[in-house]
């Protein structure tokens, strides 16, 4: 069964209800797909999204359990499960470790998966490209070997920020460097429609690539980064200049990695992918469908990041906010998203070995998150009258003065787990402002009109 090809559909008959109804002859020809998936312990939740965004093979969770009953697999060892029958003997892996019977997640019909109680993926004929399911295999590896305490230079990590191994340096303020330098010249180009600063920034931007640090890539703030750089490329090359620009990136990124880590690095195979689907022509249809194969991306990063370091880690959250601004903003319930920000926040203010400058970043990120998952203008302006004054003599370089046309800038990543954030914070702090002006603006119109002659 190949994967779907961009802009193809999956073909499915639909039965009562709107479900999807396969034939048993189509699912014995899936059969071995689906069993390579659901041995490696991945959660039926994420066995069912591969199998629908992958292949197109779209079905329900019972649907799944029914056929899961007649093959007789099961992942657990119980009593239900007799040693030598599990899936993992039958396909020739080791007699699999005695663990606790866990019942399997309960998923909607439209695949509803929960982070936080909330994430959705409802997107029913996502557009992908043939490299999908090497993208995010290459993605899981990525992230596990990052933190694999089995590797001796695996990463640490505690609430707010990742700590690399004693052989390696961290590159956090590197790859925040590159990410702003990004964002410089899109704001040139996008904002002050300025292509002469753009043609001065673009190339400081491409000569920061060919200096890597460290003599391994293996890095988490990759991840973090890369997703936001090619979608911010993409915006430029949308306008229509400086050609090219992430098919450029890609090969830029991958010539540096490879000469320091070798072809089999995990991030030159997820290159590989986003290269082949990327269109030569951003202002078509396939720049649309360029955006949702970077969201899977994205979004496996964090789910993954997730499961091996938390939901409530700095980073995470901060990714997630990113999200919600770039591709889907109803991709959390707004409540238990910016309940775990202040969860976040109340625990960087209650322990006495965190930064001060770590809990305004926190502060700013609770800002950035409430402005793109519930537009709450009001609880924005309080946060941010709450929170700055109070340490204004210690962050005045960081923070909102009180004139209009300056903008707090978020500390780097290397003094807190935001990275991203510096110079678009001040898009979240005016808006509101400009919204109010815009009200009083309206209501002294209609006042005017109402005046007698």
């Amino acid at each position: 069964m190949e994967p779907i090809i961009c802009g193809q559909q999956p073909q499915v008959r639909q039965a009562v209800g709107g479900r999807a109804l396969h034939s048993e002859k189509k699912w014995e020809e899936m059969k071995p797909l689906i069993k390579e998936v659901f041995i490696t312990n991945e959660p039926v939740r994420s066995l069912i999204k591969t199998m629908t965004q992958v292949y197109g093979f779209t079905a329900s969770e019972w649907m799944y359990k029914d056929h899961f009953a007649r093959w007789g697999w099961h992942k657990n060892r119980t009593k239900n499960n007799p040693a030598g029958s599990s899936l993992g003997a039958e396909v020739g892996g080791a007699t699999p470790r005695r663990r606790n019977a866990k019942g399997l997640p309960h998923v909607e019909q439209k695949l509803t998966g929960k982070a936080f109680g909330c994430f959705t993926v409802t997107i029913p004929g996502l557009y992908l490209c043939t490299g999908q399911a090497r993208m995010l295999s290459s993605i899981v590896q990525y992230v596990d070997g990052l933190f694999d305490l089995g590797n001796k230079n695996h990463w640490t990590f505690d609430t707010f920020r990742f700590y690399p191994p004693s052989s390696t340096q961290d590159d956090a303020e590197y790859w925040q460097r590159l990410s702003d330098r990004c964002y410089s010249a899109s704001s040139s180009l996008v904002r002050m429609r300025s292509k002469r600063q753009f043609d001065a920034k673009i190339p400081d931007f491409f000569q920061q690539l060919t200096s890597l640090p460290g003599t391994n890539i293996l890095s988490p703030h990759i991840m973090a980064i890369f997703w936001q750089i090619c979608l911010t490329l993409r915006g430029m090359c949308s306008k229509g200049r400086g050609g090219n620009l992430v098919r450029k990136f890609l090969r830029s990124l991958k010539a540096a990695i490879i000469t320091k880590s070798g072809l089999e690095h995990p991030v030159v195979k997820i290159i590989d992918s986003i290269h082949e689907a990327t269109p030569h022509d951003f202002r078509k249809k396939s720049s649309n469908e360029f955006k949702y194969l970077l969201s899977v991306g994205y979004e496996r990063t964090l789910t993954r990041l997730e499961e091996v370091i938390g939901k409530g880690h700095a980073i995470v959250l901060h990714m997630w906010s990113r999200y919600l601004r770039y591709w889907d903003r109803t991709a959390v319930e707004p409540r238990s998203f910016l309940a775990a920000h202040l969860q976040l926040f109340i625990y960087a203010e209650s322990s006495s070995d965190v930064q001060s400058s770590t809990s305004i970043a926190i502060l700013l990120g609770y800002t950035y998150a409430a402005y793109y998952s519930d537009r709450e203008c009001g609880l924005q302006a309080e946060m941010l009258s709450q929170s700055l004054p109070r340490r204004m003599d210690e962050c005045k370089r960081r923070c909102f003065v009180g004139n209009e046309e300056s903008a707090p800038q978020a500390p780097s990543s290397t003094d807190t787990a935001a990275p991203g954030m510096a110079g678009q914070i001040s898009d979240v702090v005016k808006r509101p402002r400009q919204q109010e002006h815009g009200l009083r603006i309206k209501a002294g119109g209609q006042k005017k009109r109402m005046r007698p002659t």
